[in-house]
């Protein structure tokens, strides 16, 4: 399974349900909201750091090698900014 567009597949019969699929794994693993919201205040700072370096570490497995190599030059351990570089460089946005 590739990923681009952020997280969307490449292969067409998937293309529908990878994005959801993919967040739906990370919801199993207690990650989405770590990939898809800010930090809450209070929380505790180093918790939020390993759960991004987590999230991070799930998140490239499904990369294609064009969309790791984004993500390991700019955001490397931090999945939440991986998921943005990728969000925006596929939307048309060109460079992070």
């Amino acid at each position: 399974m590739w990923v681009t567009d952020g997280i969307d597949c490449i292969s067409t019969e998937m293309k529908s349900n990878t994005k959801f699929g993919f967040l739906g794994h990370m919801r199993l693993l207690g990650l989405k909201d770590t990939l898809l919201s800010e930090t809450p205040p209070g929380a505790d700072d180093e918790d939020v750091a390993n759960k991004n370096e987590e999230a991070y570490a799930e998140l490239i497995q499904y990369l294609d090698d064009k969309s790791l190599s984004l993500v390991m030059r700019y955001a490397a351990d931090d999945g939440r900014k991986a998921l943005q570089i990728l969000r925006a460089y596929y939307a048309g946005k060109g460079k992070p």
